[in-house]
Parts: C-alpha cells; sequence; structure tokens
C-alpha cells in the first residue's frame, strides 16, 4: 500500500504543468500583467481595492493663492482614458495668471476598473 501511494504520488506531480500553452492561461497571465502595470502609473502606492491620495505636483515663490483651479482624467477598465489635465488649460480656464502651487489627487476602484486623476492648480 505505501509503494502505490509514492507511484501514483510520482506520477501526478509530473502531470501537472504550470507553463503549457493551455488556451486561459495565456490570456488570463496577461491580463494580470495590464492590471499590474496600470497600478504603477502614479508616485504613490496603489491599493488593489481602492486607492484615494493627494500630494504635491510643484510649487513656485508666488505668495498669493485666491483661485483654485481642477480638471481630471477618467479611465475605465484601463481601456478607455479621456481628459486634459495640463497645468496651462486649467489655469487658462479658471483666470489664473499666476501660479501659486498644483497638487494632484489619484482615486482607483477596484482592480483599476475605474481611475481618475485629479490636478488642482492654485494661484491668482
Amino acid at each position: 500500500m505505501r509503494q502505490y501511494n509514492r507511484i501514483h504520488a510520482k506520477k501526478n506531480f509530473r502531470s501537472i504543468r504550470l507553463f503549457s500553452p493551455h488556451p486561459v492561461k495565456v490570456p488570463a497571465i496577461l491580463l494580470l500583467l495590464v492590471l499590474i502595470a496600470a497600478c504603477s502609473s502614479t508616485p504613490t502606492p496603489k491599493g488593489i481595492l481602492y486607492t484615494k491620495t493627494r500630494g504635491p505636483v510643484f510649487a513656485t515663490s508666488n505668495e498669493v493663492s485666491t483661485k483654485t483651479g481642477k480638471a481630471s482624467v477618467i479611465s475605465i477598465f484601463g481601456l478607455v482614458s479621456t481628459g486634459d489635465v495640463s497645468v496651462e488649460n486649467i489655469a487658462t480656464m479658471n483666470g489664473i495668471k499666476k501660479i501659486h502651487h498644483v497638487d494632484y489627487e489619484d482615486y482607483s476602484w477596484c482592480f483599476g476598473i475605474y481611475q481618475e486623476y485629479t490636478v488642482f492648480v492654485y494661484g491668482e
């Protein structure tokens, strides 16, 4: 009985192929690589289920900050992404002539199904 179990265990171990080109494995590995790449697009860490972080982009020596403008880029499933978050566009749309500082906010939900990147421009 003991001899049979050892032979049977070796036979089953040899039949397992992790790197065989199975039709389901290749797309699953590619999807995993895309999800991992999507998680590394900002300087702050991202959570798999939920992320909401905020941080600085840059600051200037201008002392007054009376106006605020913001714009966002959204992405759905990492397949479609739209928006304009250029500092020049945000400043022009909100009448900001002198930029004081710029911040960003990064929001992601559930494996990157929905992602939003917002830029805030402060100035006068």
